[in-house]
């Protein structure tokens, strides 16, 4: 799968992975799943 990201976006979380040592593919990994646990109301671990 192909995903396209806005220059800013992408720029952002390949700045943001660098960070905390992950791969650009992890850290959108995390975000989505921070965003997915949030909306069902879960806390992130």
């Amino acid at each position: 799968m192909n995903t396209r990201y806005p220059a800013d976006v992408y720029a952002a979380i390949k700045q943001f992975a660098q960070e905390d040592s992950r791969s650009f593919n992890n850290m959108v990994i995390w975000i989505l799943r921070d965003y997915v646990n949030k909306r069902l109301g879960k806390h992130s671990c």
